[in-house]
């Protein structure tokens, strides 16, 4: 409908006039007419008026050719789609945070506004037409394909032509173009899947977690090193049956005991009397101070901090936890049957279709699914619906993604206004309005939610009854209960030792008794 076609005529005028009323055909933008002219001769030049705001002017008189130099291209194909003289367009489109936004007001008519409605109107000033925006016929959102190949929702009407642009986060895919055309992309979004945040992993984790699993090893290689070195010194002092020692050092279990008890940075039990014994003790007591006071900093924060595991962010994770997944019909499951990752491959063999967002976050949030959408919407989504005052989320969107996708508009086939378009388009994006509005969205959003919150905290001031936290949270069970656990296990071992202590000694008393005798 955009090619450029000729037309060789004697029908009169008006009967042209009507031609160009029968259904699509004054669609087309680039007509030139030749009528034989009698009187004088030569040829008369008219094309067609395709958004004229009237009827009765459908076609116009270029001028009359009587073998002078042929016009110029431009002459004879003018631009008729600079001005669209206010022409009336139908805009599918449906509420999509945070792309469009379409609140009723009191008077139940929609506000709309979003990134996608922005760009049709900047359009629409420039190209100078009019639009009215409309939501699916059958209450779909975008619709997927039935057995007969027609498709439901907002692709079902540009497919029949029921609107003349369609509006909301579309992502320029091959499956597409099958039943509709595609602008340029106006932005770029992320197609990847959301999970539910794991819980807190358990409290007694902290106490190992203030060092690295190297840290760790290094500390008790130089505890079991410590001990063996500090025995041979302190044997040192025994050598050819001089008492240069307390005899207390003697013992290798003891001097062990006393290493152990500067490593939990307490006093000394025992004081030894020969100087390199002196200078090793001194040494090793400064060393553990040093590392205990690093300890108890850090585990202070981990005792008071929700310990938080690490979510899925990986294809490959998301695989081995097994859960089912998908989105809203079946056309992101073709992208993944194609995906160069052998993981989404595997994914798509487990895809299930829902029929709203609403339901795939829903058993998202149950835990046996994983929803798949742009990380434009399931951020915001995240980040209004699944937080919570302390700004703590349950639902998390994975980093790894499937692949970037350009959003566009839609249309019906073969409109002929799609290059003016993509031309304004390139335009826009090459200003960054794209970009301009999507934080202009973010920056209204933001203050809507203070302003509700003033309104809550308001509320509350007003009510002396309702009491606000202090900030400080005191220290549980659960905090503790990894001190707790080790005490515990203290008083078990401990236990056990003197229960097999005393199974010894009765074990062998009959013994020592008989050798008395």
């Amino acid at each position: 409908m955009s090619r450029k076609q000729v037309i060789l005529t004697q029908s009169s005028v008006r009967d042209i006039e009507s031609f160009f009323q029968e259904g699509e055909i004054n669609l087309m933008t680039n007509v030139l007419l030749i009528q034989p002219a009698l009187r004088p001769l030569g040829l008369r030049l008219l094309t067609n008026t395709p958004y004229s705001p009237g009827r009765s002017d459908r076609v116009k008189s270029l001028k009359t050719w009587r073998g002078e130099p042929m016009p110029r291209e431009h002459e004879l194909f003018p631009d008729k789609l600079v001005d669209l003289h206010g022409h009336p367009m139908r805009v599918v489109t449906f509420h999509f945070p945070p792309r469009i936004f379409m609140e009723e007001d009191s008077d139940g008519n929609y506000n709309l506004y979003g990134v996608d409605i922005e760009v049709v109107r900047s359009l629409s000033k420039a190209l100078n037409f009019t639009v009215s925006f409309v939501r699916p016929s059958d209450g779909e959102m975008w619709g997927w394909e039935q057995g007969n190949g027609t498709w439901t929702g907002l692709m079902g009407d540009l497919q029949h032509r029921r609107a003349d642009i369609g509006v909301a986060d579309l992502y320029i895919m091959e499956p597409y173009f099958a039943i509709i055309d595609m602008s340029v992309a106006y932005d770029i979004e992320y197609l990847c899947f959301v999970n539910p945040v794991p819980g807190p992993l358990p409290q007694w984790m902290a106490l190992g977690l203030p060092f690295l699993v190297e840290t760790w090893g290094a500390i008790f290689c130089t505890v079991l090193a410590g001990m063996l070195v500090f025995t041979l010194l302190a044997q040192l002092g025994f050598l050819g049956g001089h008492l240069r020692e307390a005899p207390w050092f003697q013992s290798g279990s003891n001097t062990c005991l006393l290493l152990v008890a500067c490593v939990m940075n307490t006093a000394w039990t025992r004081v030894p009397t020969t100087s390199h014994l002196r200078i090793f003790m001194a040494l090793w007591s400064l060393a553990f101070v040093i590392l205990a006071v690093a300890y108890k900093g850090s585990l202070v924060s981990y005792l008071t901090v929700t310990l938080e595991q690490p979510p899925i962010d990986t294809h490959k994770q998301l695989l081995q936890k097994g859960v089912s997944v998908g989105s809203i019909g079946d056309t992101l499951k073709r992208i993944m049957e194609k995906n160069a990752d052998q993981h989404v491959r595997k994914l798509a063999q487990k895809y299930e279709q829902v029929q709203s967002t609403s339901e795939g976050l829903r058993r998202t949030v149950e835990g046996s699914f994983s929803f798949l959408e742009s990380r434009g919407f399931l951020d915001y989504t995240i980040a209004v619906d699944y937080t919570d005052g302390r700004g703590r989320a349950s639902l998390h969107a994975m980093k790894e993604y499937i692949a970037p996708f350009g959003i566009g508009l839609a249309y019906p086939k073969y409109v002929p206004f799609i290059a003016k378009f993509n031309g304004m388009i390139r335009r826009l994006t090459e200003a960054g309005l794209a970009e301009k509005y999507m934080a202009d969205i973010i920056l209204r959003r933001k203050q809507a939610k203070i302003g509700a919150a003033a309104e809550r905290e308001g509320g509350q001031k007003e009510n002396p009854g309702s009491g606000t936290e202090s900030g400080v949270t005191p220290l549980s069970l659960d905090n503790l209960q990894g001190g707790f656990i080790l005490l515990a296990l203290g008083y078990g071992l401990g236990l056990l030792s003197a229960m097999a202590e005393g199974l010894f000694a009765l074990a062998t008393r009959p013994s020592e008794s008989l050798a008395g005798r």
